[in-house]
């Protein structure tokens, strides 16, 4: 997996800023540096929670020298969770990305519920003479003063904002109730004059207050909100509560057809987002455009097989990405590794990695079925082997897992990187 702009193809790469365009508008190059934003807030979003797939995205971010601090404030109110990760690239413009988990426990759940609005300032006017005036959700802004004010390390939240807005670039980001406090963070920072070099992406986000909000933030909040079709939390608040108004600029996703996984998952945006990346990807390197190569290391030591794939005839329209996913994921992992195309047998990969000076061979296959008398849960199995390149057998790992908290996409590069060659 790649995650800055120096490596062969980004899946976390260098952020850039771009304006929002209706999509029919943007170049090749201008769609896939979109995609490639939005499949970096849709992994940040999901490293925010505690699952294992969150837990891989953390893996990599490290790997590709982020600086991460992850944190959750608590009291009898609630439960906030956020990761804040600082880019590692010396050479680029630095970049922080604030990202906040969703609804997980019943604390949450209460915030969620918390419908009464609250003034945005309480100071802006009298009681009796605020009718007019900006406000916002309750549960969700006692979400965002919590973030806000906590303390990590030396300095409060609000102290690291400020002072990376007068270095580099700032990136909000989260899902559903995240993705609510996260457009509150966003405003928390126009109204401190931090609005410079900010830009605010959600996923599934619900509205977060009134018509009064919406008309005074509108033109100085930099947001976009991504919503899934069929995702019907992004409209809870309004269906239940009259006087609730989305702020920002909706982009409508559609995730893929015939999933049974409730929509509104993260993991379901983060699906998307892999797809949305690799297909832009793939239509700027058509048009001519260029992603940087992997430099292989001198001698380069793994040569690696396309994955392959066998899957139900309704997972069909996952196998490409699963092949680019773990792709990527080795050319990184495993630095110097050269990989190989399709068609190769054994023997024949044996022979390139002679040619090319290559120590050992990799070959890995994976199958997903369906399996209908458990709720059509998904069975993921990995296997892999690696030998020498005169053939010999090192090492040989299988690995079962069903996709529950996980997309197939996902498991394939979850599976990829909980098998590590054993040299």
């Amino acid at each position: 997996m790649r995650w800055m702009k120096k490596a062969a193809v980004a899946v976390m790469a260098m952020f850039v800023f771009l304006p929002v365009y209706a999509e029919s508008s943007l170049s090749p190059k201008d769609a896939y540096e979109t995609a490639r934003k939005d499949y970096l807030c849709a992994w940040m979003s999901m490293a925010a929670y505690d699952d294992p797939i969150s837990e891989l995205g953390r893996n990599m971010l490290v790997h590709e020298h982020w600086k991460l601090s992850k944190a959750s404030v608590s009291d009898e109110l609630g439960h906030a969770r956020f990761l804040i990760a600082m880019s590692g690239d010396k050479e680029e413009r630095p970049l922080l990305i604030l990202s906040v988990a969703g609804t997980t426990d019943y604390t949450d759940v209460k915030a969620d519920l918390s419908f009464d609005k609250t003034l945005w300032d309480s100071s802006a006017a009298a009681p009796d003479k605020t009718q007019n005036l900006p406000k916002v959700h309750r549960g969700f802004k006692r979400y965002a003063d919590s973030i806000w004010n906590t303390q990590l390390d030396t300095m409060t939240v609000s102290q690291i904002l400020n002072r990376q807005a007068s270095e580099g670039d700032i990136l909000l980001t989260g899902h559903s109730l995240g993705g609510a406090v996260s457009t509150l963070m966003g405003v928390k920072m126009i109204d401190s004059g931090l609005n410079q070099h900010l830009e605010v992406v959600t996923f599934g986000a619900p509205a977060v207050g009134n018509p009064a909000f919406v008309d005074t933030y509108e033109s100085l909040l930099p947001l976009k909100r991504i919503v899934n079709s069929g995702d019907p939390v992004q409209s809870v608040v309004q269906k239940v509560v009259k006087n609730y108004t989305q702020i920002g600029s909706e982009e409508r996703w559609k995730p893929v057809e015939g999933s049974h996984y409730f929509s509104h998952r993260m993991m379901v945006y983060l699906d998307t987002a892999i797809r949305n990346y690799y297909d832009a990807r793939d239509a700027y390197e058509k048009s001519g455009g260029h992603i940087p190569e992997n430099i292989p290391a001198s001698p380069p030591s793994f040569f690696i097989l396309p994955l392959q794939v066998t899957t139900d005839d309704a997972l069909a329209s996952d196998i490409p990405y699963m092949k680019k996913i773990t792709a990527d994921y080795y050319q990184k992992q495993l630095p110097g590794a050269i990989m190989g195309t399709e068609g190769k047998t054994t023997e024949e990969a044996l022979s390139l990695a002679r040619q090319n000076g290559c120590r050992y061979t990799l070959e890995n296959e994976l199958t997903a079925r369906t399996i209908p008398s458990k709720n059509n849960e998904i069975q993921i199995t990995f296997m892999q082997t690696l030998r020498t390149v005169d053939g010999h057998v090192i090492s040989y790992s299988e690995y079962r897992m069903p996709a529950r908290d996980m997309t197939p996409i996902e498991a394939a590069l979850y599976v990829a990187a909980k098998v590590k060659p054993s040299i």
